[in-house]
């Protein structure tokens, strides 16, 4: 059976946000059936002692500078750049370097990336076989993020999209396979590349570790979780604080929004009623505080591991219908879904004031996240899948 050799723009361990979670259950079953390589770029604190029940060997590649000045002189070579400026804080050539130094033994392994931008790092003659995770199409991110920009940023996101969907034309069609999050992101990949070797592998949680929880009704507490240096959920925090909080707050007095996740601690947020809590290992540990959680996203894309872990402690969210996209989960099983800032305030107000319908939507949604998005599911799926690859 071949090896795999996975490279990851992130280190997938210590597990604390969605993309994080899903490749690390990808690397766990893939270390069930054969030898595993990590090349992962370091994203702040690595839990070595984690990748090594799962890697047969494990490398963090140096992350290039992300300071304001960094940042700043990569904007100034925009112009003469093809590569797609969401991908330029990748060490490319540190990743090129590992994965061509591999022992022989790796040189029929498959190739998996879990961003699209990596395969900058595979040389073009390269025939081994590649397999791409596509947590959402970046292209269609970018496109939603100019369309929503005001001018004259919005010239800068629309540069960027052009450069992402020349880049991603040129390159995607060189995975032998590719794993989209859901049936409509499957559809669009194919409406956009045309045919593709492409399987749908759903996000997934190891149910085990989440107990169920009710809604906390003691501390009106509204909760939004996530990686806040990710620009679709700071921007989804600031429309709701803008648009949808203050309607809340005329009926709900009491209410209070609790903001959770990697880099929530250096959000500039004046407001008393928010509460910028920091990271954290355990969910239950936000989730026992919640009276529901909120996903109020306008620009990502693929399906929103913060609904998914929410649902699994049983704590009902309202959403945004982008927010929701991906996730074949129903209103009945904990998921509200808002289509303006006035449905969204209504829905909030509605469960603020409805603890039996709030406690049936969370313990359905748990239900729900059972069946459709335990990590048993998702394994199967994928060795099934990767099978003919991997022999």
């Amino acid at each position: 059976m071949r090896r795999v050799a996975l490279l990851s723009h992130f280190f997938p361990f210590p597990s604390q946000v969605g993309a994080q979670i899903r490749t690390s259950l990808i690397l766990k079953a893939l270390s069930s059936v054969t030898d595993v390589v990590l090349i992962g770029q370091e994203c702040g604190e690595t839990d070595l002692s984690e990748a090594k029940k799962y890697c047969k060997n494990f490398f963090v590649v140096k992350s290039l500078s992300r300071s304001i000045f960094s940042n700043i002189a990569r904007r100034l070579k925009e112009p003469f750049v093809a590569f797609p400026a969401s991908g330029r804080h990748l060490n490319i050539k540190q990743f090129k370097k590992i994965l061509y130094s591999l022992p022989k033994d790796y040189d029929d392994a498959v190739i998996w990336l879990e961003a699209l931008w990596l395969m900058k790092a595979v040389n073009k003659n390269d025939e081994r076989k590649i397999v791409l995770d596509q947590h959402n199409i970046d292209s269609e991110v970018l496109k939603r993020r100019y369309k929503n920009g005001a001018f004259p940023i919005n010239l800068l996101y629309y540069n960027d999209f052009l450069k992402q969907k020349w880049y991603e034309k040129e390159n995607i069609k060189r995975a032998s396979k590719i794993f989209s999050v859901s049936p409509d992101e499957k559809e669009k990949h194919i409406e956009l590349f045309g045919d593709l070797d492409i399987d749908v592998l759903p996000n997934g949680v190891e149910i085990e570790k989440y107990p169920l929880l009710f809604p906390n009704y003691k501390e009106k507490t509204i909760t939004m979780t996530g990686d806040f240096g990710y620009i679709p959920n700071v921007e989804g925090l600031n429309y709701f604080l803008r648009e949808i909080f203050k309607g809340v707050k005329k009926e709900i007095k009491d209410a209070k929004v609790l903001v959770a996740g990697k880099n929530s601690k250096s959000l500039k947020i004046n407001n008393e009623d928010v509460v910028l809590y920091g990271e954290f290992k355990d969910p239950a540990e936000i989730f026992k505080r919640t009276t529901f959680s909120i996903a109020p996203i306008l620009t990502g894309g693929g399906s929103r591991y913060k609904i998914i872990e929410s649902l699994a402690l049983g704590i009902p969210v309202v959403s945004t219908p982008e927010g929701a996209e991906g996730l074949n989960i129903k209103e009945s099983e904990g998921l509200f879904v808002a289509k303006d800032p006035k449905e969204f305030a209504d829905k909030m107000i509605k469960l603020f004031l409805n603890e039996e319908m709030a406690q049936k939507a969370g313990a359905k949604g748990r239900k729900a996240i059972e069946e459709n998005y335990s990590f048993d599911a998702v394994e199967k799926s994928l060795i099934n899948s990767i099978s003919d690859i991997l022999n």
